[in-house]
């Protein structure tokens, strides 16, 4: 029997250097990772109506909208799918309202960035458990 151990992560920022940075810590990793990206609310959106990925990234300051309302959107369509919120913005206000709204995790780009590799391998370990189990 073969188990699909395969994984993808959308990630949606309009810094194209934070985009490749991020993609670059998801490289990393070394599992069975398909990546796609967008640099706005309205590209995002469509990325994830088309494919709904696993995870996604996303920044809550973006050029044509508002992360945090896209993150409603997300979860209303597809609760499952796991929401890391990346932001230069760490206000607890925004933080509240997004662990409210269904984000698993909210860290902070100035100083949480080294963490993403930790998050998504966690993420990717329990994903791959739940589909053999």
């Amino acid at each position: 029997m073969s188990h699909d151990k395969s994984l993808s992560i959308l990630v949606i920022d309009d810094s194209e250097i934070i985009r490749e940075r991020i993609i670059e810590i998801i490289c990393r990793i070394k599992k069975n990772i398909t990546i796609f990206h967008a640099d706005n609310f309205r590209e995002g959106l469509k990325q994830f109506i088309s494919s709904p990925p696993e995870i996604i990234i996303l920044d809550i300051q973006l050029k044509d909208g508002d992360g945090m309302d896209l993150l409603n959107i997300i979860k209303s369509r597809s609760p499952n799918t796991h929401v890391i919120i990346l932001t230069n913005y760490p206000f607890p206000v925004f933080k509240d309202y997004c662990i409210k709204y269904g984000a698993e995790y909210f860290l902070d780009k100035s100083n949480d960035f080294e963490k993403l590799q930790e998050v998504i391998s966690k993420i990717f370990i329990n994903h791959t458990t739940n589909k053999i189990n």
